[in-house]
């Protein structure tokens, strides 16, 4: 016998219909559980080379002109953070998550604006968390994950 990588259809299938399924608390708990601890892992082990990376993808949502320009980056930027630290299986892990809250947010939030203004709370948020990486701070990391994935859920649902 032998283990084979899952086909991609019921990959798909299976974040199509975990999606349907899950509510936005449920989704906030999740990520409450793994992106805290993904960050402190970060902060431990990142190279300087993830760090610039970091610090790249939270520039090019910064000057996103709409959403769906400043989702794809804020997507880039909590990806390169998993995969800061240098985990495989928090980076898998992390991105099954990540695929579940992008058709979670995309069918169920609605937006007021056509982009994320200058002062949009994430980006101080997003300084934050890259900071407490770069300079190693692990606890911090963590905390300031968990303060922005709170903030998020109140200002896309109105929950905490």
């Amino acid at each position: 016998t032998f283990v084979s990588e899952e086909p991609t259809e019921r990959v798909f299938e299976n974040i199509q219909k975990m999606s349907e399924n899950i509510t936005p608390v449920q989704l906030l708990r999740a990520r409450l559980a793994l992106e805290p601890m993904i960050a402190k892992e970060a902060a431990l082990n990142a190279t300087e080379m993830d760090i610039r990376s970091i610090e790249e993808a939270m520039a090019v949502a910064e000057s996103a002109a709409s959403w769906h320009e400043y989702e794809i980056a804020d997507d880039k930027f909590h990806l390169l953070i998993s995969n800061a630290t240098q985990n495989p299986l928090l980076t898998s892990m992390f991105s099954y998550l990540n695929a579940i809250r992008r058709a979670v947010s995309w069918s169920k939030v609605q937006r007021n604006s056509v982009g994320p203004g200058a002062g949009h709370p994430s980006f101080l948020e997003h300084q934050k968390i890259t900071g407490s990486i770069k300079h190693r701070k692990s606890n911090e990391a963590a905390t300031v994950m968990r303060t922005h994935l709170y903030s998020v859920s109140q200002r896309l649902f109105g929950e905490s």
